[in-house]
């Protein structure tokens, strides 16, 4: 007797195995998830979100090696940077949540999105602190008081460390002066104007 291949078919779809998948869902081909990929690449909010932090990669890049001459001193304010990162994560994980995206998907996009803004914020925090300071940049005169450390004359701006092992900073002696060019922004922290430096 032979089996017609629709009867086949039909004993096939019968076995226990395959009533299992049926009944679970799981050979619905309508019910299954789309593809992730074409799920972000169609999706507007991430769209935007990517757009967005590959411009903060750029822009950082950018202004870090061919933009900036101004630095903090003495040190950096990093938790800024942290704290400003992990507020752009929230919000995007958050936006993203409500969209029909992978948990991970939504995870790393906002991960990559926090960094991005996290990095950006150096560069524009130190921009702010140009953009909006009255004042401008004040000359004060440091000296040399041991290997790499150079004390302020006459005000009470911090203590400026330059790497000694550097060809610039070897050519200078202890008692030796130098004025440096400083400014203090309205976040209140204090930035070095290497301009000179390098002409020098």
């Amino acid at each position: 007797m032979t089996l017609s291949n629709k009867e086949i078919r039909q004993q096939v779809e019968e076995t226990p195995i395959l009533r299992f998948l049926r009944e679970h869902g799981l050979l619905d081909r309508q019910q299954n998830h789309k593809d992730p990929v074409d799920t972000l690449n169609s999706n507007r909010k991430v769209q935007i979100i990517t757009g967005l932090f590959v411009v903060c990669i750029l822009y950082f890049i950018g202004d870090i090696f061919f933009g900036l001459t101004e630095y903090y001193v003495p040190t950096t304010p990093c938790h800024i940077f942290v704290l400003t990162g992990l507020l752009g994560f929230f919000i995007v994980h958050r936006l993203l949540l409500k969209e029909n995206l992978r948990k991970q998907d939504s995870f790393l996009l906002a991960v990559s999105f926090g960094l991005g803004v996290g990095l950006i914020s150096y560069p524009l925090s130190i921009r702010e602190n140009q953009w909006s300071d009255e004042k401008g940049l004040v000359s004060y005169t440091y000296e040399l008081r041991e290997e790499d450390k150079w004390y302020p004359l006459d005000s009470n701006m911090p203590v400026l460390i330059f790497d000694k092992r550097s060809h610039y900073w070897s050519k200078f002696t202890k008692g030796e002066k130098i004025n440096f060019e400083l400014r203090k922004g309205s976040l209140g922290y204090i930035q070095i104007n290497m301009t000179p430096i390098y002409a020098d």
